[in-house]
């Protein structure tokens, strides 16, 4: 199954949020990997 998730930053001005699909079998260090890759800056 896939999880998605819609993750928003608070307080950063302009809104910022992404919306991630993962693996249900995604671990926690794994996801926060990947959270790291979606929010960082262009």
């Amino acid at each position: 199954m896939i999880l998605e998730f819609k993750v928003t930053l608070k307080d950063v001005g302009v809104p910022v949020w992404r919306k991630i699909q993962i693996d249900e079998n995604t671990d926690f260090a794994q996801f926060h990997r990947v959270l790291q890759m979606k929010i960082k800056a262009p």
